[in-house]
């Protein structure tokens, strides 16, 4: 069952509220108003549930079967736990490493299954997700660590970093830019290209979207501090290693950024966009009106996720 099916339950209230209302944004439809809805009732629910319990709730949320088109194979990389997955439209030896999103606290490759699928399809291309280490059991440098740790290994095996594009949503979008500044920093070969989806790359959200945008976005200032707490501790949250905003780019491989105009984040990803290029990355941001954060998750209801897809696929080709 897809997202939007999940969310037909708020089709009714939402329906009578845009009669008094209309909708909460321009372009948005019944579906696409009831999935967002659907996705900003989870605050609450992590405020007063267990992690574990929050955790297992989110699977049973976001997981769907598997496409048939679609063959999976388990992977162990530099000790970190993965996946493959291969298509039959695959026209290149290239790899998208997909880091998933969560907050560093939650989410994994059965969560953001069905995405992956979407993007190895759009890039032609198989795919390599790893489930890295969460917080708060692990707190960072440990997701960093081992992404830098797959990522090496998978070079040993003998796949070309001009091969590789690396990518990841929100937290995975983050962690992307963290470990390739940490490749960097080891003198290790970086990846061909990155794409980051809705990244979250100052874990002290700055901008006027981090304050107004929480009437439209799921993730909000009190779910980001949260999972903040979670990832440093004790630790700075203003750390380059764990908030790149703040990191020294230069040097890193062509990035592709994409944004949600409606979401909390998208002030950091135009700051992204811009230190990046004054430090001589050929960065580009996409800013989708009216979206949400990570809206690629909308899939075939949403004519704005199905063209960031297929514009991240262009892009990894385009890179080739």
């Amino acid at each position: 069952m897809s997202l939007v099916e999940r969310a037909r339950f708020l089709r009714h209230p939402i329906r009578l509220r845009r009669r008094l209302r209309g909708p909460a944004r321009p372009s948005w439809t019944v579906d696409y108003e009831a999935a967002a809805l659907l996705f900003k009732l989870q605050g609450p629910v992590l405020k007063r549930a267990p992690l574990p319990f929050f955790r297992r709730h989110v699977e049973r949320l976001l997981g769907t079967p598997a496409p048939a088109s679609f063959r999976f194979e388990p992977a162990r990389l530099g000790g970190v736990r993965g996946e493959w997955f291969r298509h039959e439209g695959e026209r290149s030896d290239d790899v998208l490493v997909y880091l998933h999103g969560g907050g560093y606290i939650m989410g994994s490759i059965d969560t953001h299954r069905e995405l992956i699928c979407d993007l190895a399809s759009a890039a032609g291309c198989r795919a390599l997700a790893l489930d890295y280490r969460l917080a708060p059991e692990h707190r960072a440098p440990a997701q960093i660590d081992d992404v830098v740790s797959a990522y090496e290994a998978l070079l040993a095996r003998g796949v070309p970093p001009g091969r590789v594009v690396l990518g990841g949503e929100s937290a995975g979008g983050g962690l992307t830019l963290s470990a390739l500044v940490a490749l960097r920093a080891r003198g290790a070969p970086l990846p061909r290209a990155a794409v980051v989806l809705s990244p979250w790359v100052d874990l002290e959200p700055r901008g006027e979207s981090a304050h107004r945008n929480e009437a439209y976005d799921y993730v909000t200032r009190d779910l980001l501090a949260f999972a903040r707490d979670c990832v440093v501790g004790d630790g700075d949250p203003r750390d380059p290693r764990v908030s790149p905003i703040h990191a020294d780019l230069s040097g890193l491989p062509p990035l592709l950024i994409q944004a949600g105009e409606a979401e909390t984040l998208r002030d950091g990803a135009i700051e992204l966009e811009a230190r990046a290029r004054a430090a001589g990355v050929d960065a580009r941001l996409e800013v989708y009106p009216d979206m949400i954060h990570v809206w690629h998750f909308f899939g075939a209801s949403c004519p704005a996720a199905l063209d960031a897809v297929q514009r991240i696929g262009e892009f990894v080709e385009r890179t080739r």
